[in-house]
């Protein structure tokens, strides 16, 4: 499915959204919402098809290929990247933990066009989204052991 830069399979979007308790696609999806489905895809498979650059939103694009790109040179994301691989619990929980906070400082980061910034926001987030995977693990591996009645 088009989503802001990548072509997101239905699949993926609807691991996200259901693993997260949100609604289902819509092609009206605002570009935040878009853009969490593109991170996702990146950390649940792997890199996405790239759309066409006509496919592409003509608004969000830019700004989109700067966040991908970042998190593309990022050890960081890599990282959390192969420890959500093939975990849809796992990449939701790294993509709500990013967006906590990336979200407030989208407009900020945007209207500066400042690289360096953006990379320090991600990784910060990226650590964090990796401490928020080992807790989810952490707990699911709890829960294991507690038989239900």
């Amino acid at each position: 499915m088009k989503r802001i830069i990548f072509d997101v399979s239905r699949w993926s979007i609807f691991l996200h959204r259901q693993a997260r308790g949100l609604d289902t696609v819509d092609t009206d999806d605002p570009g935040w919402r878009q853009l969490e489905d593109e991170i996702f895809e990146k950390l649940y498979s792997g890199p996405p098809d790239l759309l066409a650059e006509g496919e592409r939103s003509m608004e969000l694009s830019p700004w989109a290929e700067k966040l991908h790109a970042a998190c593309d040179e990022l050890p960081d994301f890599s990282r959390l990247a192969a420890e959500c691989r093939g975990d849809a619990d796992a990449a939701a929980t790294g993509v709500e933990s990013i967006m906590a906070e990336l979200a407030p400082k989208m407009q900020e980061l945007s209207a500066k066009n400042e690289s360096a910034e953006l990379r320090r926001v991600l990784r910060s987030s990226c650590s964090r989204a990796a401490e928020a995977v080992e807790e989810l693990r952490d707990a699911a591996e709890g829960l294991d052991g507690v038989a239900l009645n």
